[in-house]
């Protein structure tokens, strides 16, 4: 008969560490009235309990797992796992597992893998630099800080204005040369700072982000989670902040921008995105609409307007008395009445060119708003402003 002897500890055994793979997971956040979405990412007809509530949407809904059926509630996410597998996530787990990752640029046949885009390491940065992107630390406080790599090239001696470089290709007898590649840093001042070098600090630093061209410096730290629900730059997850912009951080961006360059396509799209208007002068004549609202409209010499929202009704000019329209979308219209409800949301605009200053327009409103400046020939030329339409009731 073979008895088992008593179990002795082995005083010399330790616990290794392990560090988890990174892998890439694709996932669906349920918000209680997206069951169909669910359904979808899922690929099957799911299950689900009413909400007592509001039974025209569910409680919860199954998701069959490998260990069993599940109940997701509203705000879990729906994790498609490595094996394709499906599983329930709570949010808090999950925002401290996860960061949402982006695929590097580098055409349809770049064999990068996707990295995140905050939180990085310096390996990860120079990764992303590599690729096209550009990159900051979090920790920079100077406005529009950046990296980028000026890939190498070879520069013919056309392009050369060095009196220096262009003699020793004579001497060489050659046409152009190969310039390598460098780091390359946009300054606080907006200069251009060649072949930067990274410190002790940079180079150990966990904070690197990758930079994108809407961002100014106090909105880095607020794109992401700060554990304040009230912060409308945070986008992340966890806060179920609903703005990627706000209408004070663009603004920001247009602040200073000369005349005939008040905004970039790229701004523009994202003002669209973020259902947010930018007004601004154009010559004597014009108001000019971008974003959310797009728009061009007459303003010769000064000229009051008016928001109107999707579903109200307005007077047009030349109207007869008892004529009204009804606005298909949110409209900026000329104000053709005082005594009319669209007057409530008005916008003066007043050319005050010639009165003793540079300045040619100002721009006033009641309506919640943030103003930037417009500058021709480093002067200030006139006012426009942001307006989030999802502020104006």
């Amino acid at each position: 008969m073979l008895f088992s002897q008593p179990h002795k500890p082995n005083n010399t055994m330790e616990a290794k560490q392990y560090r988890k793979r990174a892998v890439v997971i694709e996932a669906v956040q349920f918000t209680g009235t997206n069951s169909g979405e669910i359904e979808e990412f899922v690929g099957a007809y799911l299950q689900s309990e009413a909400d007592a509530n509001n039974p025209n949407h569910p409680a919860n809904v199954i998701i069959p797992t490998p260990e069993g059926d599940m109940r997701a509630l509203a705000g879990d996410y729906i994790i498609r796992g490595i094996k394709g597998e499906y599983y329930p996530c709570k949010p808090d787990i999950f925002e401290k597992t996860y960061d949402e990752v982006v695929v590097l640029k580098g055409g349809d046949n770049c064999p990068c893998e996707a990295e995140p885009t905050r939180n990085l390491d310096f390996g990860q940065a120079i990764r992303h630099l590599k690729h096209g992107s550009k990159v900051a630390r979090d920790g920079w406080n100077g406005k529009g800080m950046f990296l980028f790599l000026l890939p190498a090239g070879t520069i013919p001696k056309e392009a050369i204005h060095d009196p220096m470089l262009r003699l020793v290709l004579e001497n060489n007898g050659k046409d152009s040369f190969e310039a390598l590649a460098s780091i390359r840093m946009k300054t606080a001042d907006g200069k251009i700072l060649t072949g930067w070098l990274a410190s002790q600090t940079d180079m150990l630093a966990e904070d690197w982000i990758v930079w994108e061209d809407w961002m100014l410096p106090k909105q880095i730290s607020d794109r992401y989670c700060n554990d304040t629900v009230e912060d409308a730059g945070c986008v992340c997850g966890a806060c179920n902040a609903k703005k990627n912009l706000t209408k004070e951080a663009l603004a920001e961006m247009l602040n200073d921008n000369e005349y005939g360059d008040e905004i970039t396509k790229e701004q523009e799209a994202l003002a669209k995105e973020n259902n947010l208007v930018v007004l601004f002068p154009y010559s004597d004549d014009n108001l000019e609409a971008r974003g959310a609202i797009y728009d061009e409209l007459g303003a010769y010499e000064g000229r009051d307007f008016a928001l109107i929202k999707k579903g109200e009704m307005f007077k047009a000019e030349d109207d007869e008395p008892d004529v009204f329209h009804k606005a298909e979308e949110d409209i900026i219209v000329q104000l053709v009445d005082d005594s009319q409800p669209e007057a409530q949301r008005k916008i003066a605009l007043v050319w005050i060119a010639g009165a003793n200053t540079t300045k040619a327009w100002n721009m006033t409103t009641e309506l919640p708003h943030a103003k930037f400046t417009i500058k021709e020939d480093g002067e200030v030329w006139a006012d426009g402003i942001v307006i989030d339409l999802d502020e104006i009731q």
